[in-house]
């Protein structure tokens, strides 16, 4: 879909292992470029800080969660983690953060809703965001920089094996809900949705990295299409879905180019089952990131660089079949 639809990553560039890819997406780092989409070091907002805050800050679980599970842990250790770090992330949901204008501390908000995502705090992430936009700044580029940024820095803690798979999920679905609660303000009541604008969203089937897919369909929604998602189907669910429903298009993400050569099978049963002969596919993840031309390789119609990106694709490649009849 994210030509790319999630973030480039060196192992996932490389053919790696399945291991490998995991790790080097971190977990949730979806839908590639198209979906979270933009490398760390290619940030346009926050440049390379969030990659240098992911060496330099510990996180909640690194504190407390680690610190428990060793020997000689004592009480009086675990209430100082708490008032050391629990307490002022809780107090920090209470007040008003100042965030400069200039994103001059951009890197550090990011770092912030990841630990408040770790701590399951959706309201300090939601304060977090309204105070963002009071100071100027548009959902849009929220959900692309700052909840994607989260998403990557958690994904590099896991790397950096500074959090458990375990950790991640936990934060990745309070990021979840974090877009549930701006949901109606950045898609609307679904009043504009056009009938005609409808369309399959998924990772490729096997793929568990999803959270670019919920990011991409909010994109997608407010553009006024129908999107179902799948993120967790087997293909054959995908192949009967697609039989059972009219789709004008199919966007599917994967996130490691060791299992390329399966997705150009895959979109070619997908074109084969569709109730729409003509259904148009774009692709996106770490691969198309890294290699655009991929995309053609494995039979899509596009590729997008980022979830705004990938609402534009989708449009034209909708306009284009309604061109062609």
């Amino acid at each position: 879909m994210d030509a790319s639809l999630l973030s480039t990553s060196p192992a996932s560039q490389s053919g790696c292992h399945q291991e490998e890819c995991d790790r080097s997406q971190g977990a949730e780092l979806d839908l590639g470029t198209a979906v979270t989409a933009r490398a760390p070091n290619s940030d346009p907002v926050f440049g390379d800080r969030s990659q240098s805050c992911a060496a330099q800050s510990p996180t909640l679980t690194t504190l407390i969660g680690r610190r428990s599970s060793r020997p000689g842990v004592t009480l009086q250790s675990l209430v100082g983690a708490v008032e050391g770090r629990v307490t002022p992330l809780l107090v920090m949901t209470h007040r008003r953060v100042h965030v400069p204008t200039d994103y001059a501390d951009a890197a550090d908000c990011v770092v912030l809703l990841a630990e408040l995502a770790l701590a399951s705090d959706v309201n300090g992430g939601a304060s977090l965001m309204r105070q963002l936009q009071a100071d100027g700044h548009t959902l849009e580029n929220l959900y692309l920089d700052l909840v994607s940024g989260a998403v990557r820095y958690l994904g590099q803690l896991w790397h950096n094996d500074q959090i458990s798979f375990a950790d991640v999920t936990i934060g990745v679905l309070a990021l979840r809900r974090l877009l549930h609660e701006f949901d109606r303000a950045f898609c609307g009541d679904g009043a504009r949705l056009d009938p005609a604008r409808q369309m399959l969203l998924m990772p490729r089937p096997g793929d568990p990295h999803s959270f670019a897919v919920d990011l991409v369909s909010a994109f997608l929604r407010r553009a006024g299409w129908n999107v179902t998602c799948l993120t967790s189907a087997i293909e054959g669910d995908v192949v009967q879905c697609l039989g059972t429903h009219w789709y004008a298009v199919l966007g599917i993400s994967e996130s490691c180019s060791a299992r390329i050569n399966t997705l150009g099978s895959f979109i070619r049963a997908a074109r084969r089952a569709s109730q729409n002969r003509r259904i148009r596919v774009i692709v996106g993840g770490a691969p198309f990131a890294a290699d655009p031309d991929l995309a053609i390789r494995v039979g899509a119609d596009a590729c997008a660089s980022d979830a705004r990106h990938a609402a534009t694709q989708v449009e034209g490649l909708f306009m284009m079949a309604r061109r062609e009849g």
